[in-house]
């Protein structure tokens, strides 16, 4: 259908260059589907381009049961089609651990290998535990701008991370949990740098 479109493009272009460049397309069919893909990975789309026999199988997909369906032949993952900025700042996260010393006290500390250099938390992992810990944040740094209380207890002093914000939740999780201590240091640095994209 679109080599069709192509083709009728070529039929009617104004220029023979134009028409020569058109036929070129429509002559090499894999060539067009590889700069589709391309377009759509640019959007942040993953295209599978299905075979053949999985098209005429889809085509028959009329005569199944009402219960059974076909696989959409656009595979959209959130995490593969993430902007290379997310996916470098997941990759960037340190790992720390937590040392108990003999007298009682807790040290927070960079995990190293063995030369010495820093390690960080798997993109996998990180990615899973944000999204399935801050999926109700609504903003990043939002504060209190007085004290709320109920019931006569001051339950957030003015100043303090809303708590539903990414920095709130991330600030409370830092006391309990190594990679919240993490993330929070990542946006220390990205806060400290003033920086415009976040």
């Amino acid at each position: 259908m679109l080599l069709d479109k192509v083709q009728d493009m070529a039929d009617e272009a104004d220029s023979e260059q134009m028409s020569s460049m058109l036929q070129d397309i429509h002559d090499n069919p894999e060539f067009l589907k590889r700069k589709l893909v391309e377009t759509f990975s640019d959007f942040g789309i993953n295209v599978k381009i299905r075979r053949e026999d999985e098209v005429d199988e889809a085509e028959n997909a009329e005569e199944r049961n009402d219960f059974e369906f076909d696989k959409f032949d656009l595979s959209i993952s959130k995490k593969d089609n993430a902007a290379l900025r997310v996916k470098m700042f997941m990759y960037s996260i340190p790992k720390y651990t937590r040392v108990f010393n003999e007298d009682g006290s807790v040290d927070i500390q960079m995990v190293q290998d063995g030369f010495g250099s820093s390690l960080f938390w798997d993109f996998n992992e990180a990615w899973t535990k944000i999204l399935k810990d801050l999926w109700q944040a609504s903003s990043l740094d939002d504060v209190y701008t007085e004290d709320v209380v109920k019931d006569g207890v001051v339950k957030y002093k003015k100043g303090e991370y809303k708590y539903n914000s990414i920095y709130g939740m991330v600030s409370r999780r830092a006391e309990s949990d190594v990679f919240y201590y993490a993330l929070k240091e990542k946006l220390n640095q990205l806060l400290a740098n003033k920086n415009p994209d976040v």
